[in-house]
């Protein structure tokens, strides 16, 4: 299965639910958490054992290469490249890798760059489902997300009906900006804002982040009644 974690903004907690999701799951499965972040990503600085050498770009023909296995954790990962170096990597190769890598693990979980290069358009295309993580307290991460959506629908870049909504740092229930997207996109989870927070791996998130890895293995992609209800409401008020 094909996880790819997206929001078109940086900042949001994208780079940290995509590894808190492979620990989740790796618990039962064999997880590859797969960095297709030029920006740079943050791969490297959240798991210190990493080469950054060993990478996507360097290992691009033998991708099996390329993976390595964070110090005590039982998921694999695949490092990313650096700003500019996404030219070097063609569709075919990220479409032959993902192939590869799918074939071999039971999950795949994409974490893919806030600014939309050519190269991730297949791996949307080609996920099972992609978790956009929005930011409630601000209105700047929704208003990208209505944008960017906006223009992958226009241009039939991919089929948004595998989209579902992620809201992270959450400190209010009540729906304030996400409700105004005019894509009928699922909110599928909510994670909370925490204070102490120690990482990927803290206890309190992997305990949220496990109901997320629930409702993806079982395809529970209920409807959130008070979602639907404010949508309803503001359907003609879009960002």
């Amino acid at each position: 299965m094909l996880i790819s974690i997206f929001s078109p903004k940086g900042g949001v907690g994208k780079t940290t639910i995509a590894l808190a999701l492979a620990e989740s799951l790796s618990k039962k499965h064999r997880v590859v958490a797969l960095e297709l972040d030029f920006s740079p990503g943050d791969f490297v600085s959240l798991l210190p054992s990493i080469d950054p050498k060993k990478n996507i770009l360097t290992y691009k023909h033998d991708i099996l290469s390329a993976v390595q296995k964070p110090h005590g954790k039982d998921f694999d990962v695949i490092v990313g490249g650096y700003p500019g170096e996404h030219e070097h990597i063609t569709r075919e190769d990220i479409k032959r890798c993902i192939e590869i890598l799918k074939f071999k693990y039971e999950y795949v979980i994409c974490d893919i760059q806030p600014g939309i290069v050519e190269l991730v358009l297949d791996v949307l295309q080609q996920s099972d489902k992609v978790l956009v993580v929005a930011e409630e307290n601000f209105i700047t991460p929704v208003a990208r997300i209505n944008a960017v959506l906006d223009w992958i629908s226009v241009n039939n870049l991919s089929d948004l009906k595998n989209f579902v909504f992620v809201r992270n740092k959450v400190t209010n229930r009540e729906l304030v900006y996400i409700d105004k997207i005019k894509h009928s996109m699922k909110l599928v989870h909510d994670v909370p804002f925490y204070k102490k927070f120690k990482g990927y791996d803290d206890k309190k998130l992997q305990k949220n982040i496990k109901k997320l890895a629930g409702v993806l293995k079982n395809g529970t992609f209920g409807e959130n009644k008070k979602f639907w209800f404010f949508r309803r409401i503001f359907s003609k008020s879009y960002l």
